[in-house]
């Protein structure tokens, strides 16, 4: 699990997230921004991938059920957070974000940042008004680079 230092000056091990590149396919953004546009309640989960030099790629999103069923809060439903942890254990990918969608615009709200507490591994936020979305460890911004699926897996 790609972790961020809770405080400044803080190490965490492999490359620091802070320096890091996160890569997103620009359908996960528009998947989740969609779902939030649908329901109206706010849609969160995992962007796992693997992490080559400077950046981490997300090659697949696994959203949970937001049993909060709020529209300005989140909590992941259990089930999902097992399962990416089980997923990062067998080996078969690496958790590289937590994402989820706002009713507004995509900076961490003050509740996020009480959750970054709690997980303290990049979040990719993303606004449910225009799609766009920013990367944060707290209140720290990442660089976030959106791009179409040929881009990420080499197809034509």
């Amino acid at each position: 699990m790609l972790t961020c230092p809770k405080t400044l000056g803080q190490r965490s091990p492999g490359p620091s997230p802070t320096k890091l590149r996160l890569v997103v396919l620009r359908e996960f953004i528009w998947e989740i921004c969609n779902l939030y546009r649908e329901t109206g309640i706010e849609q969160a989960g995992f962007l796992l991938g693997r992490v080559e030099g400077g950046e981490a790629l997300a090659e697949a999103m696994l959203l949970g059920k937001n049993i909060d069923n709020s529209p300005t809060s989140f909590a992941i439903d259990p089930q999902a957070v097992i399962e990416a942890i089980r997923l990062e254990e067998e080996g078969v990918t690496e958790i590289i974000a937590l994402i989820h969608a706002h009713p507004c615009g995509p900076e961490p709200s003050a509740k996020d940042l009480k959750g970054w507490e709690a997980w303290p591994i990049p979040w990719v936020i993303v606004s449910a008004n225009d799609c766009s979305a920013r990367a944060w460890c707290g209140k720290e911004e990442l660089e976030l680079e959106v791009i179409g699926t040929q881009t990420l897996f080499g197809d034509k």
